[in-house]
């Protein structure tokens, strides 16, 4: 029995639900209720919550009474137990569920169970659904806090558009039929660690306005969670999803844990907004992982994560933190295209928290041989450095004119730019100032001394003798400029064109 209590600490305030040590940056401001609220159906007008709730309900504040919950759950258990098949009592047993849950109510016990059943009703003539029936609670409003720690769902469990205005818990619960929370709106913390879901568990569209805590819950079938909205912290630690994973356009206002998560079929988390941190530490996927148009408020961690199918995250938006890859396993199927990096860092704590990101990825691309991407982002490395370097320092100066003069040896239009900026001044000087002779130099040849100093290598020279000392000045700091200026030029073409 120990191993189904229910949590002795309030709900996800344990060290295992915490996703991260920093807390949620953003405040949690509750979310509307649904217009839909009006039309809710009290749960003591539900017959199925009379039988999870044999016993009486839990107190609307203060502790858990774990001796009430046990004994809700017994009941509603052997009452179910008549419908599951032998390899689901086997299953059941493994997970450490006593044998006397899975006996059912006797022909002995019927009458005493349908008595007690009918005093919770309140009617004389009740009698308890049928385990053979789907559990149906739809658009039910749950006053009271409820457990459902341990319940047996052998048929599927609809919960639609319900309504939990306390906190609820299906730790280690199993759903061998469907699991539906469409809609569901969760006012306080939801529990569902170590939940069991056999068959589809959909999330569409669910509110949770408290944290939400599904560690180690095992998704068998396929889980969908689009478009729901997160509003506390979202503990999907070593969760095992066997099916296809839908995230797509979910929105977590608070932070998103998956460390250690299991995804073995396609991964969706297009359009997801993470508003704090992202934790997917030791994630595995071993299918499609997708990430297009997602956005990452605060820090993205994919330490250790192991991709082994086509990864996605191409349009995706860093707004404050690159994301750090480093001892994770990316495949060569990897799209970037369109992704947005966050802005330069202005403290040493950033810097090289986004040094050590951009290195890793930089290698990475280096090892799948995508040349483009690892120059991007060894320029996004260099960036990064710079503010580790002593304000006004020269190895700061050079690393700041390294990239505005060519953009880290990628951009080709850039040193054209300032080849043109160079030849354009002093062409004007040498062609307004008294540079030889105490007099300027045509127009065609004051160019072409410009063209000359910029380009020194070439053989032609303009016949111009006697020039001032500052014209030789200006003459031999386009020299020197120019041959910089060609030199990056030349290293962003090789860039660009170079195979390996």
């Amino acid at each position: 029995m120990q191993g189904w209590a229910e949590p002795s600490r309030p709900i996800l305030d344990t060290p295992r639900s915490r996703a991260f040590p920093r807390r949620n940056r953003l405040s949690r401001k509750p979310l509307p209720m649904s217009d839909n609220e009006r039309k809710l159906t009290p749960a003591n007008e539900n017959p199925w919550y009379w039988l999870a709730t044999m016993y009486g309900e839990q107190a609307k504040k203060g502790e858990w009474d774990h001796d009430l919950a046990a004994q809700n759950r017994a009941a509603w258990n052997r009452w179910m137990a008549s419908v599951l098949s032998h390899e689901q009592r086997g299953e059941l047993k493994k997970k450490g569920l006593p044998e006397s849950e899975l006996t059912w109510i006797s022909p002995t016990e019927q009458a005493e169970f349908t008595r007690k059943f009918a005093d919770r009703a309140g009617q004389v003539d009740a009698k308890p659904p049928p385990p053979t029936q789907d559990i149906d609670f739809r658009s039910c409003r749950f006053d009271c806090r409820v457990s459902f720690s341990g319940f047996l769902f052998p048929r599927s469990g609809f919960f639609e558009k319900a309504a939990f205005s306390g906190g609820v818990t299906f730790f280690k619960a199993a759903f061998f039929g469907s699991a539906t929370f469409m809609e569901a709106a969760f006012s306080g913390d939801a529990e569902f660690s170590e939940a069991a879901f056999f068959g589809a568990a959909a999330f569409y569209k669910a509110a949770f306005y408290g944290g939400a805590n599904f560690f180690k819950a095992a998704f068998s079938f396929g889980a969908s969670f689009g478009g729901a909205k997160f509003s506390g912290v979202a503990t999907f630690m070593e969760a095992a999803f066997s099916g296809d994973a839908d995230f797509g356009e979910t929105a977590f206002f608070g932070a998103a844990g998956f460390k250690k998560a299991m995804f073995s079929g396609n991964a969706t988390f297009g359009k997801v907004m993470f508003s704090g941190d992202a934790n997917f530490d030791e994630a595995a996927f071993s299918d499609f992982a997708y990430f297009r148009e997602a956005t990452f408020c605060g820090h993205a961690d994919f330490l250790a994560a192991e991709f082994k199918s086509l990864t996605v995250f191409a349009v995706a938006d860093f707004q404050t933190s690159v994301p750090d890859f480093r001892d994770a396993k990316l495949r060569e199927a990897t799209e970037w295209h369109g992704a947005t990096w966050p802005p330069p860092p202005k403290d040493k704590g950033h810097a090289q928290r986004q040094v050590y990101a951009y290195e890793r990825l930089k290698a990475e691309m280096e090892r799948v041989k995508k040349h483009a991407d690892e120059q991007f982002f060894f320029a996004q490395e260099l960036r990064a450095r710079r503010a580790l370097e002593p304000r006004w320092s020269l190895q700061r100066s050079l690393n700041w004119a390294y990239e505005i003069s060519s953009g880290y040896g990628q951009s080709v239009a850039r040193p054209i730019f300032w080849l043109v900026v160079l030849f354009a001044p002093g062409a004007v000087f040498f062609a307004l100032a008294p540079v030889h002779g105490d007099a300027p130099l045509a127009y065609d040849v004051a160019a072409g001394l410009s063209v000359t100093n910029l380009f020194s290598l070439l053989p032609y020279k303009p016949k111009v003798e006697e020039l001032s000392a500052w014209a030789k000045i200006i003459g031999d700091i386009q020299s020197v400029l120019g041959l910089v200026l060609l030199f990056l030029l030349g290293l962003a073409l090789r860039n660009r064109f170079r195979m390996r």
